[in-house]
């Protein structure tokens, strides 16, 4: 694979991170995302939105089934923590861009927890969930 291939790949490869990553209710990156019942993830504060409304069983704004909003609200949904480990891949791999323009200031990009990239590479702990690690990735394809 030559240079002009490799690049291409990276460019395709971010866009469709960017795609599992963005929330489909606020258009930002996916921040302390929450799965529904179907499978679909958004914002904590952006399901807190819907939970705002009138109705008892809001519907998923992508596929429309509706779902019960879980005693306690929003916050009981259970947490996508891949989404999570993604948010922070994805920000190592667009702070190790070279020409990126990240490389005097990494700690701009925030993670879901708060933990910067940089914080984030330096950490003896994976970014990965240890049940991901090593497998190989969908997105590589």
């Amino acid at each position: 694979m030559d240079l002009a291939e490799s690049s291409n790949e990276g460019i395709r490869l971010e866009s469709r991170l960017s795609d599992v990553l963005t929330c489909q209710i606020c258009s930002g990156l996916l921040k302390d995302a929450r799965f529904l019942p179907c499978g679909h993830s958004y914002c904590l504060k952006c399901l807190e939105g819907l939970e705002g409304t009138e109705e008892a069983h809001p519907a998923c704004p992508q596929c429309k089934k509706n779902f019960e909003i879980p005693p306690g609200g929003m916050l009981q949904l259970p947490e996508n923590v891949y989404v999570g480990a993604l948010v922070q891949l994805r920000d190592i791999l667009l702070s190790d861009r070279p020409g990126s323009g990240d490389e005097a200031d990494n700690t701009s990009r925030e993670t879901m927890k708060g933990e910067t990239a940089l914080e984030s590479r330096n950490s003896p702990r994976s970014p990965m969930p240890a049940s991901v690690e090593g497998t190989r990735c969908c997105f590589a394809e």
